[in-house]
């Protein structure tokens, strides 16, 4: 029985990652506000995940537990794809325009356009029925904290 209950337990603490890495962007003093504002904005759940942890602790990123986990980090460089492609595909949510990045993995990055401090969003393949489900309750927090280039 020991035996048994230590095999357990070193495949519970082997199966167990900790925190994850997160990049921390390092924005433009003039968007640096935005985000510190949009980070006490955000929601502290997103399709009933509570926000998980993340390495290195910043101002300038979060996360929700969904499985795996979502991801927002928040001053990021205007994307490649962006540059390369600016017909490439967008959705507007709650006011909030996303491109859309559909990555060869699954998972899909969507990132902010037309915002004064560009935010990105990392939703892995599978972790919600629709990559965008998390984006209503995110971008309600954006759109309340970082101003659009093109106010109405």
């Amino acid at each position: 029985m020991p035996v048994v209950l230590a095999g357990c337990l070193v495949l519970l603490l082997g199966s167990w990652a900790g925190p994850q890495q997160v990049a921390v962007p390092a924005p433009p003093a003039d968007q640096r506000g935005y985000c510190l504002a949009l980070a006490k904005a955000l929601p502290g759940e997103v399709q009933g995940h509570g926000h998980a942890s993340i390495t290195p602790v910043s101002p300038l990123t979060a996360a929700w537990a969904s499985s795996p986990a979502t991801v927002l980090r928040c001053g990021v460089r205007v994307p490649e794809l962006l540059i390369q492609h600016p017909e490439a595909d967008s959705v507007g949510v709650n006011g909030v325009n996303w491109l859309i990045d559909q990555r060869s993995d699954g998972d899909v990055l969507f990132t902010t356009i037309q915002r004064d401090a560009n935010v990105e969003v990392l939703v892995p393949h599978g972790a919600y029925p629709n990559p965008t489900d998390p984006l209503p309750a995110i971008s309600d927090a954006v759109s309340k904290t970082v101003p659009s280039q093109f106010p109405q």
